[in-house]
């Protein structure tokens, strides 16, 4: 009311109450000599706080708890503000940045939190390792450098991808925009673009001396990958796999063209055939490497090595980009109508938080193990699909939780 009738003071009366109110906790507890947060004895709960001095003077009085108030009071003002100023947040990349964040901000604080040893003899190895590395490198996570800052300490193993698709995706809206002011210049632009990320693994691995692609050690694997060279250096950073991500942004943009053109692809029959071999084509692709490691006891040719770094996952990209632009456009058969399954929509809306959370169940699993284990494909299997299944699980409980509350606060301030 003081507010609304000195509106020139409102900044200022808010400031003072807010400020004083906030650090008289901390008076409170300096001068009463009081712990910093009130935790009840046994004996203080079994008489229910009867002539307990710290609950009644520095807990439960109003004055103690009024900041907590009035920041609710201030969030209400803010939110008139952003209201009144018609600012679309919901319609910027910032909220989605931050809807795709704070879960993630949230697992890695799950990654970090210390949990106690179970018993498993690997527990220090595999679960401690990783709550070290959280706790001291969370924030390059948290801004999608993980993949250059510190890549030798990895706070959750599989948060490489993430941060390669952070910049992936930044530097293609970059490269779109610049497409979009010079449009007479995009197909150059995207044909140099696409072939020089297309060679540049290549050259990493010839002048690197690396294998044509990342085959881990088991000890590699025991490790979770730190302080793996090759790893770090040739298999997870963004532009070791720009290429790939830019084949899907030029799908896109070839279907794009297709739609406004309707131009109708799924009655071609060249098409059809091209896209139907892409099928035993992959399939023969995934044994493309056999005469590379089939004498892997000798020196393998370095020169054909790289030629085969440099097409091996980029072509895979480049299929890829074909196949679903075919199935965008009705080409496919009973391959489109299974994936068209609904499904295939709630799995799909579960799948980021069971990517960030897997190798966490994972990590708990292994760790906890009391007796060696026989590996083989029985085990394997029955290993992924529980992981798979617990994963899925967790991820629909961060989904309620986490995901779908930060979104509908998120726009709420549209």
């Amino acid at each position: 009311m003081i507010a609304h009738k000195y509106p020139h003071t409102r900044n200022w009366l808010f400031g003072c109450i807010g400020g004083f109110f906030y650090v008289l906790p901390g008076f409170i507890a300096y001068f009463g000599n009081y712990d910093p947060f009130f935790v009840p004895s046994p004996q203080t709960q079994k008489d229910s706080f009867i002539d307990d001095r710290e609950f009644s003077e520095f807990y439960a009085p109003f004055h103690m708890n009024f900041a907590c108030y009035f920041s609710g009071v201030l969030a209400a003002i803010v939110y008139d503000e952003i209201s009144s100023k018609q600012f679309k947040l919901h319609k910027s990349k910032v909220f989605q940045c931050l809807c795709l964040t704070i879960p993630y901000a949230f697992v890695i604080l799950l990654s970090g939190v210390y949990f106690d040893n179970h018993g498993g003899p690997l527990w220090r190895h595999i679960v401690e390792r990783e709550q070290l590395a959280c706790r001291k490198n969370w924030w390059a996570n948290l801004l999608y450098i993980n993949n250059y800052y510190r890549n030798n300490e990895k706070c959750m193993l599989q948060s490489w991808y993430l941060a390669s698709d952070t910049f992936s995706f930044m530097i293609s809206l970059l490269i779109l925009m610049i497409a979009h002011k010079y449009p007479h210049t995009r197909n150059w632009l995207f044909g140099c673009i696409g072939g020089f990320f297309y060679v540049l693994p290549g050259f990493i691995a010839y002048f690197g001396n690396y294998d044509p692609f990342f085959v881990p050690s088991p000890q590699t694997q025991k490790d979770s990958f730190i302080d793996d060279r090759e790893f770090s250096e040739f298999y997870a950073p963004f532009h070791m796999n720009f290429a790939c991500y830019f084949s899907g942004v030029l799908a896109a943009i070839v279907y794009d063209e297709i739609s406004s053109k309707q131009f109708k692809l799924h009655k071609s029959k060249v098409f059809q055939c091209l896209w139907y071999a892409l099928i035993p084509a992959g399939i023969l692709w995934l044994l493309s490497a056999h005469p590379i490691y089939q004498h892997y006891y000798e020196e393998q040719p370095h020169f054909w090595n790289s030629v085969y770094a440099a097409i091996q996952r980029n072509n895979w990209g480049l299929a890829l980009g074909v196949f679903v632009v075919g199935m965008a456009c009705k080409v496919g058969g009973l391959f489109r109508k299974f994936s068209c399954l609904p499904i295939f929509r709630i799995l799909g809306r579960l799948t980021y938080g069971a990517f960030v959370i897997h190798i966490f169940v994972a990590r708990f699993v292994l760790g906890t193990l009391r007796t060696p284990l026989f590996f083989g494909p029985e085990v394997m299997f029955s290993f992924i699909l529980s992981t798979l299944v617990v994963s899925y699980l967790l991820s629909l409980l961060l989904a309620i939780l986490v995901e779908l509350p930060t979104s509908a606060l998120l726009k709420l301030m549209r």
